[in-house]
């Protein structure tokens, strides 16, 4: 158990490091990024109205019917036959023995919808001369940490583009909820990312190309920020970088 704790705390001063290295890079290109393109206002639909008003009174009076003519012109009421069975095209009621389908009623779903940005940023971080140390550091770690580091800086730069009141420099995809890596997919569902003094809940899906080597798709949610109180039960890092 204390070996596992060992290698847990290597890994997390490896990622640490990388992170802090490639913060720097990151925070000069986003800089460089455009920013996102406000959303215009949609016109309201407008429904043409025609008001029809009532004729003033005293014009077309239709003069009233005595009461003899009026009994003239009333038709005498005919009751239908007792045995003549009611019309079956005028019934509202279903056959017996038919089971009648409700209507299918759309439902919203309150649940808030990933951002999937249509520009995948890591490759250009890492293509960049500054960036040549941590490139090297990122070559040195295992398949599997290089898929989830390379999968962090992606979700660093997406979310440092998205709000530009953030600064993300590190992350712990692990902090909340275990990782799951499927061939080229990587899916951190409990992630943990810092920015300034706070760490905030972060699920985000990242695919990378067949060679694993460059991002293809990702998207994400950020969530909110993470209690202070529970950061050591989630090997989430403190102010100064050492995670108890």
């Amino acid at each position: 158990m204390r070996e596992a704790q060992t290698a847990r705390h290597s890994f997390n001063r490896w990622s640490i490091t990388l992170s802090a290295t490639l913060h720097g890079l990151l925070c000069a290109l986003l800089f460089l990024l455009p920013s996102p393109s406000t959303i215009s206002a949609v016109p309201e639909d407008s429904i043409d109205v025609e008001i029809v008003t009532s004729p003033p009174i005293g014009e077309h009076k239709t003069p009233a019917p005595s009461p003899a003519a009026a009994n003239e012109l009333r038709p005498t009421p005919t009751p239908p036959p007792a045995s003549q069975p009611a019309n079956p095209a005028q019934s509202t009621d279903p056959p017996k023995g038919v089971a009648v389908t409700p209507p299918d009623v759309p439902t919203r779903s309150n649940e808030p919808k990933f951002i999937k940005p249509t520009h995948m940023l890591s490759e250009a971080v890492l293509a960049d001369r500054r960036s040549s140390q941590a490139k090297k550091a990122l070559e040195q770690l295992a398949p599997v940490d290089q898929i989830e580091q390379l999968c962090n800086l992606e979700a660093m730069a997406q979310v440092g583009a998205w709000n530009k009141e953030l600064q993300p420099d590190r992350i712990v995809a692990y902090a909340m909820a275990d990782t799951k890596i499927s061939g080229s997919d990587f899916v951190a569902n409990g992630a943990a990312l810092h920015s300034k003094r706070d760490w905030f809940r972060l699920q985000f899906k990242c695919k990378l190309d067949k060679n694993k080597e460059k991002v293809d798709a990702f998207e994400f949610l950020l969530g909110d920020p993470i209690s202070k109180e529970i950061w050591a039960d989630h090997n989430i890092p403190d102010e100064d970088g050492a995670s108890d």
